[in-house]
């Protein structure tokens, strides 16, 4: 009886930690702006990236707003990807591809000169800032 007690308590912790970290990361990644450097974000997000190329980009069309037309997206993602020297990925764990995010996870593209051209806070719960 003790023993199912603690190994309960020992599974709500766990559980706890891990949604406590990624309520953090939430949090640091609603904080990033556009225009920020990247060594702020490093600071802000306490967390190591993937680092990831920045020309390919049509992962980001379904984080657009539900009624942004498809032109729209096109064009802006065509503009993005020729702008966006690196992504940097959060991903929330260890895989083989992780710089194609997945639900949940943060995404931040910069520029040339180390500057956040945008920022996907939580993909598929926000949209892309620019």
């Amino acid at each position: 009886m003790v023993s199912a007690v603690i190994l309960g308590l020992g599974v709500l912790v766990v559980a706890g930690v891990f949604l406590f970290r990624d309520r953090g990361r939430e949090r640091a990644a609603g904080s990033v702006r556009v225009g920020d450097d990247s060594t702020s974000v490093a600071a802000r997000m306490k967390a190591q990236p993937e680092h990831c190329p920045g020309n390919d980009l049509g992962h980001l069309a379904n984080t657009f707003p539900a009624n942004t037309p498809r032109p729209t997206v096109e064009e802006t993602l065509g503009s993005l990807s020729g702008r966006t020297r690196t992504r940097w990925v959060y991903p929330s764990e260890s895989r083989s591809n992780p710089c194609r995010p997945r639900r949940g996870e943060t995404e931040v593209g910069f520029s040339a000169d180390g500057r956040v051209l945008w920022v996907v806070p939580v993909h598929g719960t926000t949209p892309i800032t620019m």
